[in-house]
Parts: C-alpha cells; sequence; structure tokens
C-alpha cells in the first residue's frame, strides 16, 4: 500500500477509535469558566424529559445545604455496544461516585442534578446528521428525531441504574461549548462554555463535578479531568470519591 494512502487509514481508524472510547481532540476555548467563588448565572438553562427549559439556579435552591450538581456524556442514542448505554465511557466510570454519594447524602439533605450531553460532534456515527444538535432548528423533525433518540437512551440508563436520579439535559451543548465554527448557526449566550476548562483537551470535557449552594454559588474548585480510556499514558485520575466525599463532608460540617 503506498505509504500516504496507509498514514491517512491510520488517521481515520485513530480518529473513529476515539469516539468510541468517549474521549479527544484538542480545542480551545476563549471564556472564562466558572470556578469556586463564582456564581451561577440566573438565566442558565437545561431541558427536562419533556423538553421544557427549566434554570439550573432553581434545580439548586431545593436544598438549604448543598447540591452536587455531575455533568456527564449521556444516551449513546441506540448504538449497541457501548457501555450501560452511555456514549461518554469516562462519565460511566465516574457514575459510580454520583452513585455512592446520592446513597450516603441523600437523606441529609443535600441535592442532587444530573445533566446529560450528547455528543454533538459525532452524531454521524450514530445513524443521525452529522451536527444536528447544533446546526437544526428547535422545530425541525431532524432534530426533534435526535433528541427523543438522546432522551430515551439516557432515561434508559437512569431506569437501569446508572445514574441513580433522573437526569436533565444540555441538548445544544452549551454549558461546554468550545465556542469553535460549529456554533455558526447558534446564537450564543454569555454563559455558553462557562463550566468548561479554558485550556480542556478532550473534545467534550465531561465529567465533572460541582458543588454549589442554594443561591447558585460555586463552593469549591470543581472536580475534573478524569480519563479512562485510550493508551495507558493517557489516564489521568484528578480526583477519586474519597476526594468528593470528605470535601462534601467538610462544607456539610460548616453550615
Amino acid at each position: 500500500m503506498n505509504p500516504v494512502n496507509l498514514s491517512r487509514m491510520l488517521a481515520v481508524i485513530l480518529f473513529v477509535t476515539s469516539f468510541v472510547s468517549g474521549c479527544a481532540a484538542e480545542t480551545t476555548n476563549p471564556v472564562e469558566v466558572y470556578d469556586q467563588g463564582d456564581q451561577v448565572h440566573h438565566l442558565v438553562y437545561v431541558h427536562n424529559k419533556q423538553g421544557e427549559r427549566v434554570l439550573l439556579r432553581e434545580l439548586v435552591s431545593d436544598t438549604d445545604t448543598i447540591t452536587v450538581l455531575y455533568l456527564f456524556g449521556g444516551g449513546a442514542m441506540g448504538v449497541k455496544n457501548k457501555t450501560a448505554g452511555l456514549w461518554c465511557t469516562d462519565s460511566f466510570e465516574d457514575s459510580h461516585i454520583l452513585r455512592t454519594l446520592y446513597a450516603k447524602y441523600k437523606d441529609k439533605g443535600v441535592n442532587f442534578v444530573a445533566v446529560a450531553f450528547p455528543a454533538v460532534f459525532h452524531t454521524q456515527y450514530m445513524g443521525y446528521p452529522q451536527s444536528v444538535f447544533l446546526e437544526e432548528a428547535d422545530n425541525s423533525d431532524a432534530f426533534s428525531n435526535a433528541v427523543d433518540a438522546f432522551v430515551d437512551s439516557t432515561y434508559a440508563a437512569h431506569e437501569f441504574g446508572i445514574i441513580p436520579i433522573e437526569p436533565y439535559y444540555d441538548l445544544r451543548f452549551r454549558l461546554l461549548s468550545d465556542r469553535s465554527d460549529a456554533y455558526n448557526q447558534l446564537e450564543l449566550t454569555p454563559w455558553d462554555g462557562a463550566f468548561r476548562k479554558t485550556d480542556e483537551s478532550q473534545t467534550y470535557g465531561v465529567p465533572s463535578f460541582w458543588i454549589l449552594d442554594s443561591r447558585g454559588k460555586i463552593l469549591t474548585k470543581p472536580f475534573r479531568g478524569n480519563i479512562y480510556h485510550g493508551l495507558p499514558e493517557t489516564y489521568s485520575i484528578a480526583y477519586t470519591l474519597q476526594d468528593v466525599d470528605e470535601k462534601m463532608a467538610s462544607l456539610l460540617s460548616s453550615m
């Protein structure tokens, strides 16, 4: 085989493999992201299972203590052989942290919110139009069909027990947006990409854990950066269950 053709073939294989693993291309994000001490904008919204907008600040105001916010890669839209039906391997691996924390703290006044993100840059590998979540209008059949598949497959993971609470959805991938050219069709908001690290090297930047008070203030540095896929040298364990648990216990004891 021609060496040039072989190189191209290997590049394609590596790209597809990286998507299947849940993973990663270099991106940049010029937006100043949220960090400890910041307050979530009052207009930040997600969607419920019915497709209705729900303000994130309303979801965290239901408790007098703290809210654990889990941002994760959601349902694989019917693609077979994905881990527990989720497209993001890293999010599945860290879901055990969410389940353990929920079991420990659900009866102690702690609020839990989980927000699922679609694989917006790779929907063509799931049998749907490329960039359907970014380019199609809200009222288009293509967008509605993709949303139904994403919500149904994510909700199935909840019913199976992988995600212990009913999830919400960021259908346009706004909270973790890299504000790239792919977003030209959307009217960006001041908080698009606010939950994404400025130096994020992963395509999607999920999963992550955030701890907020009832006014939407971020109480500690976000827990993010765990990578379980790829080659061994790409693995990264930036936080553990113990890290999140200890921080929660410390915050609760001071209230």
